[in-house]
């Protein structure tokens, strides 16, 4: 009996190239059900068009001095600009660096928000206790660590440094967040900052940020409230802690 040969090595290529030509053309071709289905337009072009639109619309907001950037950060912060914002202005604009909008940064604004309702002395102590931490002082950036991404951020630090007031940077080691902040602990620090939302007489302001001293002088300053949040040790079972954050109203706070 005699047994066919297989196929030589050029006629599967060849016959897997013809497959794969056909697949393309009736993938691709005018009269494709997938065409004729959505009339010749697929309906992502709607969204594009849409987002499109709506970033043209924001772009339409940018401001271009400093006077019109303070008064569009009063309009939607409701707070006047911190200091140095005058600084801030002039190194964006002379870098290049930045499309001032003041939309762009509602993100990093929520992000922020609760520590508003935080006493100032509390983050100053939980900043400057840290393991990993950048401090600023008198415009120079350093660190104690010598974790890589410690590293990393300092030298980014150091090319703004000259901008920067005194501050204790707290460093997280690796990208995931280590704090978890339970809903109603979270609600009643956005319900406090709300409060902080308000356009101060400018007579009541100030206009320059305070000194801090070295970290190995730093007086131990007496928090009038917990930290915030909790950390977990690794070791608890994950849902305990992650259902906290959710609202008490939602079906992950159910029992």
């Amino acid at each position: 009996m005699l047994i066919p040969r297989r196929p030589s090595t050029f006629l599967r290529y060849l016959a897997a190239a013809l497959l794969l030509v056909l697949t393309v053309r009736l993938l691709t071709g005018s009269n494709s059900s997938t065409s004729w289905s959505f009339g010749g337009k697929h309906p992502i072009d709607n969204l594009v068009r849409a987002a499109e639109h709506e970033f043209a619309i924001t772009l339409a907001r940018s401001t271009n001095t400093l006077p019109a950037a303070a008064a569009a950060y009063r309009k939607r912060r409701g707070r006047h600009p911190p200091p140095g914002f005058d600084k801030w202005y002039r190194f964006a604009v002379e870098t290049h660096s930045a499309i001032i909008v003041e939309d762009f940064w509602d993100q990093i604004y929520h992000d922020l928000e609760p520590f508003w309702g935080i006493k100032p002395a509390q983050i100053r102590k939980d900043a400057r206790e840290f393991e990993m931490r950048i401090e600023v002082r008198n415009h120079k950036a350093s660190t104690d660590s010598d974790w890589f991404w410690t590293k990393i951020w300092l030298d980014m630090i150091q090319t703004v440094e000259h901008l920067l007031p005194d501050m204790d940077l707290a460093i997280n080691a690796m990208d995931e967040p280590r704090i978890m902040v339970p809903w109603e602990e979270m609600d009643g620090y956005m319900k406090k900052a709300a409060e902080t939302r308000k356009i101060a007489d400018v007579r009541t302001v100030v206009t320059e940020f305070s000194k801090l001293p070295p970290h190995e002088e730093a007086h131990e300053e007496t928090p009038e409230e917990a930290p915030l949040g909790e950390q977990s040790d690794g070791h608890q079972p994950s849902w305990e802690h992650d259902s906290k954050l959710a609202s008490t109203t939602t079906l992950g706070r159910a029992r």
